[in-house]
């Protein structure tokens, strides 16, 4: 682990010196260095003794999680779990992925969204006056993003099927209650019915771990399923985890172009592997939606792959008062960003880390347990 004096020394010296730079060519010394230092950022800056202690005290009132079992409020909530700079994808309040700003596209914002100015709030931009607000002036915050206005290109979920009964889908229009209680970078999600022997905690969440920048951006998605069977009898069934092949989702919408998909197994683990098939279209092999995707079943060999080959199916068999953890990754690849006037193109940094989807999977899946 880092030394905190050491680093809060280095950010210290590495200051000071770059302020030393900027002040000696106009004929500053070192001590009117110092002294401009401390009256720009004092090192006593007054802060409230018990609030600066709240910060790193659990069970602080600011460290309460937010939470709601109101239906009307659930699909309002968007919590990221995606790992930093892999792009954005978001948790709703009752346990469905969507946003999937994965694809590099180029727009502002987490989703492009120009809305009209409220009556009343015209000053928001006085020099576009019966315009519309544009991502940059705040339009995600006046119309939020939500899983039902935003749609995903893909057909993507996941689904409890128990035998002997209607499948339930994992969100709110499948259970009689449904509550969310977020404290990032975990969300947590409860399902129950008095019509279903089983009650229902979801995970989502994506590994962020202080101080370790590369375990805390990783292209994955975890989502973890608790079973509890709440009756006298055992339960039998599956749950089901679907993501259609994303690659190409946007520029499929244009033109014909090949995918493929194939079903991998190993450790224990099953894994949907989405790709691009076999394609000599320039631009589409340039596109930011061109690369790789997996959705991975851990610790679940046994399971079955259905025919359409967008899903992965996890039997399982709960006797009465039993549970059972049913873990799913969702992880992804896609290396082509836009280019930027004036910088040329780039290359996202988990495309020098990893080859594919694949490599993500594996590796999340090989140190799941320190993550």
């Amino acid at each position: 682990m880092t030394n905190p004096l050491a680093r809060r020394q280095f950010l210290k010296l590495s200051t000071g010196t770059a302020m030393a730079g900027l002040f000696s060519s106009r004929g500053y010394g070192a001590e009117d260095v110092a002294l401009i230092y401390q009256q720009v950022i004092p090192a006593s800056k007054g802060l409230d003794a018990a609030w600066a202690l709240s910060l790193v005290k659990r069970g602080a009132a600011r460290d309460a999680a937010i939470a709601t079992s109101d239906k009307a409020a659930l699909p309002k909530i968007g919590m990221t779990v995606g790992g930093i700079a892999c792009g954005t994808v978001y948790l709703s309040g009752d346990g469905r992925l969507y946003v999937w700003d994965i694809f590099h596209q180029p727009h502002e914002g987490v989703v492009p969204n120009q809305t009209p100015i409220p009556e009343g709030m015209q000053n928001i931009d006085g020099s576009r006056a019966g315009k519309k607000v544009r991502e940059r002036d705040g339009s995600n915050y006046l119309a939020p993003p939500t899983a039902d206005n935003q749609p995903n290109p893909f057909k993507q979920g996941f689904v409890l099927n128990i035998d002997g009964t209607a499948p339930r889908a994992m969100d709110g229009s499948g259970w009689a209650k449904v509550s969310f209680s977020g404290r990032w970078p975990l969300g947590e999600v409860k399902y129950e019915d008095a019509a279903c022997p089983l009650a229902v905690k979801l995970e989502a969440w994506t590994p962020f771990i202080p101080l370790s920048t590369a375990d805390s951006s990783l292209p994955v998605t975890v989502m973890e399923y608790t079973l509890e069977n709440r009756s006298s009898k055992s339960v039998k069934g599956d749950l089901t985890g679907i993501w259609e092949n994303p690659v190409w989702a946007l520029t499929k919408r244009k033109k014909e172009l090949p995918l493929s998909s194939k079903t991998v197994k190993e450790n224990g683990h099953v894994m949907l592997l989405h790709g691009a098939g076999a394609s000599d279209d320039k631009q589409a092999l340039e596109a930011g939606d061109f690369g790789t995707a997996a959705l991975v079943l851990l610790n679940h060999a046994d399971a079955t792959v259905g025919n359409s080959n967008d899903r992965i199916a996890a039997r399982f068999e709960i006797a009465a008062g039993g549970k059972l953890t049913i873990r799913f990754l969702l992880a992804w690849h896609f290396p082509n960003m836009q280019k930027l006037p004036g910088i040329g193109k780039q290359v996202p940094h988990f495309a020098k880390r990893f080859t594919d989807a694949a490599a993500v999977a594996r590796d999340v899946a090989g140190r799941f347990d320190t993550l």
